[in-house]
């Protein structure tokens, strides 16, 4: 432990819990011998829940690495929702039946629309006949082309389309299009 004071607090703690419900589970910061300071699991458990004096099993699990990765990740989500919530243009993504994943707020002072009430329109509530048809048809020949494996999958597009104001009139935005890639380069 890093003090006698963490060791008594934490296993007080790992007791109590213990006690209730029969497992005691927590993290924890260890010191290894040669004094660099771990992230672990510490896990007791009673050997015979009726009777505690036949000792308690105790596990001890690094996680050490995990616990980097997740810091990192919400350090990295930080940093994206500051991007996309700070810019004026308006992001948002869609999946490919066309629903609303994400709108960033900048909608409001584009289109007038909050990011919830955009959520619930369906793509062609938001744009223009036209527009839509003119997007529906370059959306179709992209996803033509994907099977084929002949095309750049960091690819993107740029594309004016008429978008409805909450107020009623049009906004004409030019919109750039890139697909979103799984881990195995599926969109």
């Amino acid at each position: 432990y890093t003090s006698d004071e963490e060791f008594h607090r934490i296993g007080g703690e790992l007791h109590e819990q213990m006690e209730r419900e029969g497992l005691g589970v927590r993290d924890a910061v260890l010191k290894r011998k040669d004094g660099e300071l771990i992230d672990v699991v510490l896990s007791l458990s009673l050997f015979d829940p009726e009777d505690p004096s036949a000792g308690v099993c105790a596990t001890i699990q690094e996680i050490t690495d995990r616990k980097r990765v997740e810091k990192a990740l919400r350090e990295s989500e930080k940093k994206y929702r500051l991007l996309a919530e700070g810019t004026t243009d308006i992001i948002w993504t869609l999946d490919l039946n066309l629903d609303t994943t994400y709108v960033s707020p900048s909608i409001m002072k584009v289109l007038g629309f909050t990011p919830e009430e955009r959520m619930l329109m369906e793509v062609n509530e938001m744009v223009t006949t036209e527009s839509y048809a003119r997007a529906m048809d370059i959306l179709a020949r992209e996803l033509e082309m994907e099977p084929e494996g002949k095309v750049d999958p960091d690819r993107s597009m740029t594309v004016e389309i008429e978008y409805y104001h909450k107020k009623g009139h049009t906004v004409w935005t030019e919109s750039m299009l890139h697909g979103i890639r799984d881990q195995d380069g599926n969109l």
